[in-house]
């Protein structure tokens, strides 16, 4: 950054003054008191002192990033080349990282607009690095991030530090109160490669692997291949803008796994997964998506779509006869920490025409807390006003306590998969799940096992007594006009087993 580098040269003239200055001062006031009474002398050199120490004194960096970005190439190499003379010893690390798509987006918006992106970019990626690593935007819309590797240096931490930049660039970046999204593309390389010899090297190892990320690309990754064969890299992460524009083209939809009756193996009803598909084709599996919709303020946005889908789905099932009691949707945090989200809820329940009782709605573990006073207890609650069930997800998985359970309205708790698994052959796992059930029974609250992926599973989960099933063992996520044909199958099947019994 370019306020470390002056204050680190300011701090080399300051330590040299206040040598200097310590030796001297003495000296003047020795040359004083000839001509003057000692204690003028002395008056004089006390307070000289006292100046020299406190404007010595080091200051803490000031919050001035994003003020001082222009800066020429040669600025760059330069402050470099230290970074390169000593990069046997601590590899130094360069990131070569361009805006996605920034050219086109700048021919759009005025000048203004462009140097408040810049700038709010810019602080992004310095925030995501330490105080003292180099960050310099160049005039050509390039970032570059250099990087001391004081610690472990392997492939594995450098990729993290290229996830932390991106995940600070996702948020959208608000100019007038307009909310604009972007993405960036990394190159990088390091002075421990062959290839770099001096800061040029580095430097243009760095824009060489950019450049091939960019050809795969919005959002990648790449390394600088010194082999000239295959770059090193890692799966595509789909960025923000692209999440935006597929939940704008309706590409991201719910998908509903079935969850059935642990008593009567009747379907009850069906839990809303999202699920992309691009315009070409490609199928984005949600751990790749969901952590940049979280990241990039966009969860929101994502549960009012999977909620109005999954009430359309459950009207068009209802209407064909197929008696679907409920349909589950997650909430993010996000939306449980909206004062608003009581009414959102409410108002899709009447734009579709659904008793609020058709709807639960899903919240994990980890963010229930013992207190009612926060925004999230109170929005739980309200949302049990209005009359829709709310399930606890991943139970067992987070922090809540017995009393925390006790004064929120819940409906059921949800069995996290890593407590059923092997379940019917592991009898530790057997003792937990059976403690885990009863005290959600004395508790009144019924228990779903999800994550059931063997019969075997099934079998033990109900001889426990969970109250509902849910799990590859009875159905993957569909689409939902898939499922009448799932259910009028998965009736006759029943049927068929109940006959040969």
């Amino acid at each position: 950054m370019t306020y470390i580098l002056r204050d680190r040269l300011w701090g080399q003239v300051r330590n040299h003054t206040k040598r200097t200055a310590i030796v001297t001062i003495p000296l003047l006031c020795s040359v004083v008191a000839i001509n003057t009474e000692i204690v003028f002398a002395l008056a004089f050199g006390t307070i000289g002192s006292l100046i020299v120490l406190i404007a010595s004194e080091p200051r803490p960096p000031q919050p001035t990033m994003g003020r001082q970005l222009y800066r020429t190439t040669p600025y760059l190499l330069t402050n470099l080349d230290p970074l390169v003379a000593i990069g046997a010893h601590t590899p130094c690390i360069l990131f070569a990282i361009e805006i996605d798509g920034f050219s086109a987006w700048a021919q759009k918006h005025s000048k203004a607009t462009k140097t408040a992106a810049i700038i709010s970019i810019y602080d992004r990626l310095a925030s995501a690095v330490r105080h003292d690593d180099l960050v310099v935007y160049t005039a050509d819309d390039r970032f570059f991030i250099a990087v001391s590797m004081r610690g472990i240096f392997d492939i594995n931490t450098t990729l993290s530090i290229s996830e932390r930049l991106q995940r600070a660039v996702d948020p959208a970046v608000l100019i007038g109160e307009r909310p604009h999204y972007f993405s960036i593309t990394i190159g990088i390389a390091d002075t421990q490669m062959d290839v770099v010899n001096s800061s040029k090297d580095l430097c243009r190892a760095a824009i060489v692997a950019n450049k091939v990320a960019q050809d795969q690309g919005a959002g990648q990754v790449r390394f600088f291949s010194q082999g000239g064969g295959s770059v090193k890299s890692f799966d595509q992460r789909p960025t923000a803008p692209e999440l935006k524009k597929a939940l704008d083209r309706g590409e991201i939809v719910a998908h509903f796994q079935p969850q059935i009756c642990g008593f009567t193996g009747q379907v009850k009803g069906f839990e809303a997964l999202a699920r992309w598909t691009t315009s070409a084709g490609k199928i984005i599996p949600p751990m790749k998506f969901l952590d940049v919709l979280k990241s990039s303020g966009q969860m929101t946005a994502l549960t009012d779509h999977m909620i109005s889908q999954s009430l359309c789905a459950l009207k068009t099932w209802n209407n064909a006869g197929l008696a679907v009691e409920t349909v589950s949707v997650n909430l993010s945090v996000d939306d449980l920490n909206d004062p608003n989200l009581a009414k959102r809820i409410k108002w899709h329940l009447v734009n579709a025409g659904i008793d609020p009782k058709h709807l639960i709605l899903e919240v994990v573990e980890n963010v229930i807390v013992s207190s009612p006073d926060t925004i999230i207890a109170k929005n739980i609650l309200s949302l049990a006003k209005i009359g829709c069930s709310i399930d606890l997800d991943d139970f067992g998985t987070g922090n809540a306590s017995i009393p925390s359970l006790r004064h929120l309205t819940l409906h059921r708790i949800k069995i996290d998969r890593s407590f059923l698994t092997n379940c019917d052959q592991d009898e530790r796992q057997q003792r937990l799940l059976a403690a885990m059930i009863a005290m959600a029974h004395q508790m009144d609250l019924q228990v779903v096992a999800e994550g059931i992926e063997t019969i075997a599973e099934q079998v033990e989960a109900v001889r426990q007594g969970v109250d509902a099933i849910q799990g590859f063992a009875i159905a993957k996520a569909m689409p939902a006009q898939s499922v009448p044909t799932w259910i009028k199958n998965y009736s006759n099947a029943r049927r068929t087993t109940s006959k040969i019994a």
